[in-house]
């Protein structure tokens, strides 16, 4: 509903609830974003946890940390967010619509190598290598994805946050 709440289940089939088989309803799996990979394994992945929870997951190898970056309502409510996420071998920040709604940061041990890019799914453990191994897919669409060669800075961040919200104006 427009108002966050969220409806109960003697509702089937209305937004906030989940009835097998019946479209309109939410995923019931959790929904990989994108991945950033190398041939043979993840280095991160963005996902919507299967209660709607914005997630990160760094990994070491196929070992991966999840940091939920917010919980408090379930971002697959039908409505637009913005996520930025700034990335080095060693730190990671996630800033939900510009930071305003959330800004989590944290540390990692990730590969420098990445070759692959990809969008609402990812390979699991396997790397984007392993086009058989593509799992996480879910019924989303995507905007105004772009990887930058460098972090962007917080006040870039917040500049893209506005540009989305007041259509460039």
């Amino acid at each position: 509903t427009e108002s966050g709440a969220t409806p109960t289940p003697s509702q089937p089939g209305q937004p906030g609830t989940y009835t097998p088989g019946l479209p309109g309803t939410w995923a019931y799996n959790p929904v990989t974003l994108w991945e950033i990979a190398s041939a043979a394994a993840p280095l991160c992945t963005l996902s919507l946890s299967a209660a709607g929870a914005l997630q990160i997951t760094t990994y070491t190898g196929t070992t991966g940390t999840t940091t939920t970056v917010y919980s408090a309502a379930d971002l697959r409510n039908s409505c637009w967010f913005g996520v930025t996420v700034t990335l080095t071998q060693t730190t990671w920040t996630v800033w939900l619509n510009g930071g305003v709604i959330a800004q989590v940061s944290g540390t990692a041990n990730m590969s420098s190598a990445w070759s692959y890019f990809t969008a609402l799914a990812s390979h699991g453990t396997s790397g984007g290598g392993t086009t058989s191994a593509v799992t996480g897919m879910g019924n989303a669409e995507a905007a105004h994805l772009a990887v930058y060669p460098l972090a962007l800075p917080a006040p870039r961040v917040a500049a893209h946050a506005v540009a989305a919200y007041t259509g460039f104006g």
